[in-house]
């Protein structure tokens, strides 16, 4: 579809080190960006009731979870993340994902966070990654 949602969130913190290293954004740039209430509206909308495709799900729909938890919006079921790491790791027994979302693993599609896509986006060839892939349940039902 083409369809894209990406954003970059203010966290209201200082960045640590150790994740600046990783994803080489600094408190000065994201401090400058809109904070998750100021967006969250459009992300729920973008997203719907879609699967999501997210390296290291656990991880972000943590964060995800929180920052709905602090706005008192209901929290998105983990059942509704297609994990990219978990997919490589029973692909590619052995191989490593780096914490910077780099993989071991060909990438057929784009390995992107929640933030910037949706399973009719990109999940359908994700998940044929798997040894025990299933079908894209958007694909199924026509979108």
């Amino acid at each position: 579809t083409g369809e894209s949602f990406h954003r970059y969130i203010n966290p209201e913190r200082d960045m640590p080190e150790e994740a600046f290293r990783i994803h080489g954004l600094g408190t000065p740039f994201l401090s400058e960006q809109p904070v998750f209430a100021a967006i969250v509206d459009d992300f729920l909308d973008f997203i719907g009731d879609a699967s999501l495709v997210i390296h290291n799900a656990k991880f972000d729909m943590k964060f995800i979870n929180a920052e709905l938890a602090l706005l008192g919006r209901p929290q998105l079921d983990m059942a509704r993340a297609i994990d990219t790491v978990a997919l490589a790791r029973r692909r590619y027994p052995g191989a490593q994902a780096d914490a910077a979302g780099a993989t071991a693993y060909p990438q057929r599609g784009r390995a992107c966070r929640a933030w910037r896509t949706r399973c009719r986006t990109q999940g359908c060839d994700l998940a044929a990654l798997s040894k025990t892939a299933r079908p894209c349940p958007l694909r199924a039902r026509g979108r």
